[in-house]
């Protein structure tokens, strides 16, 4: 019996590290009027997956060095070419380490591609994975940036 309960806690363990491994670190700014709509049933279906709140690291596509965490809410599909999307995150390497970055932005869908743009040189492209993940990269004309972001719970 003691064993049985020793197995119980120890699987309990295992899963709440991994979602507290899943967890959005408190250190991103979130915006507190952030509102994730519900795609309308027009929306097509693979479009409308990535609604919602996602999160994940960012590593150098040259170095591939960790760079930052980032989190990519994508608060509102109107269509395939109106999108609203709040991105944030914070620096982790040496020279960004507690910088963090949020921006409110439109988007767009091309070839099945949620893209949007941070200023006049970062652009940020993100494709769904069939495991449910989403494959993320930020390129600017000095540096570029990739990730495997997971869907966290709105």
């Amino acid at each position: 019996m003691l064993r049985a309960i020793t197995r119980l806690i120890v699987i309990a363990c295992c899963l709440g590290a991994v979602g507290a491994a899943r967890a959005q670190p408190k250190d991103i700014p979130i915006a507190p009027d952030v509102i994730i709509e519900i795609p309308a049933a027009d929306i097509p279906k693979e479009l409308a997956a990535f609604s919602g709140k996602w999160f994940g690291p960012f590593n150098g596509v040259r170095t591939g060095a960790y760079m930052s965490d980032a989190v990519i809410i994508v608060e509102k599909i109107a269509s395939a070419s109106a999108i609203q999307v709040f991105y944030a995150g914070i620096g982790r390497f040496r020279t960004n380490s507690g910088q963090p970055w949020a921006y409110r932005v439109s988007g767009a869908f091309l070839d099945g591609t949620l893209q949007f743009k941070i200023g006049d040189n970062r652009v940020v492209e993100c494709k769904l994975n069939s495991d449910g993940t989403m494959s993320v990269q930020s390129s600017s004309s000095t540096a570029a940036n990739r990730g495997t972001f997971r869907r966290l719970a709105n």
